[in-house]
């Protein structure tokens, strides 16, 4: 499934040659991510049972690439985004990632007015940094490439600007060790699973 995804961030990437005659449109990017990562009930997080959402951001450049004669799109971003792994009373230990969507837009309505728009696609992550905000996580061991797929919706005014909603779900295993009360847990598996929320502007 990993490949497969990985294998569809290639194939869109190498269809933006159907743009070259079109419009390309570049833009930055920012959010915020919210959500509970999705535990593996056979871990020990089933054993800790107090998952609570984490929060972060994110940031970076975009571009839109319009299919010709189809009304749809191509969107690709770069975006530094924080993810990670939260629990009531133990804290987080949040990872930095390099994310790169590659998403299918199509929009409804006047785009240079007001249009409402869906989105789907994969997206590949690399993870290159981790901290915790206490001592109850003594480790996470996450990987260095995290691959899913993405689903969202929103709606674009006056051209430049887009406001959208995304979900996220990663198919990378990642294992934190939690620390709390002198008992410890090292096999809490999870996967990123979250809620962005972005507001994007376009240059033209």
């Amino acid at each position: 499934m990993k490949k497969s995804i990985v294998l569809a961030v290639l194939v869109i990437i190498s269809a933006l040659s159907l743009s070259s005659n079109a419009q390309v449109r570049f833009g930055i990017k920012a959010g915020l991510n919210t959500g509970s990562n999705i535990a593996d009930a056979a871990s020990d997080a089933s054993i800790l049972s107090k998952e609570d959402n984490y929060n972060g951001f994110l940031i970076g450049p975009t571009a839109e690439f319009p299919i010709p004669l189809t009304g749809a799109a191509i969107d690709l971003s770069a975006l530094y985004s924080q993810k990670g792994i939260a629990f009531k009373d133990f804290g987080k230990a949040s990872v930095s990632y390099l994310d790169i969507p590659v998403n299918f837009k199509y929009k409804f309505g006047s785009p240079k007015i007001l249009a409402l728009y869906l989105a789907a696609g994969p997206y590949v992550s690399y993870a290159f940094s981790g901290k915790f905000t206490n001592d109850e996580f003594s480790n996470i061991d996450y990987k260095k490439l995290d691959v899913g797929a993405n689903a969202g919706f929103g709606v674009q005014l006056l051209n430049n600007i887009q406001v959208g909603a995304n979900y996220s779900f990663g198919l990378a295993k990642n294992v934190a060790q939690v620390s709390t009360d002198g008992v410890n847990f090292n096999n809490v598996d999870y996967k990123n699973g979250l809620w962005s929320i972005t507001l994007t502007y376009f240059l033209k």
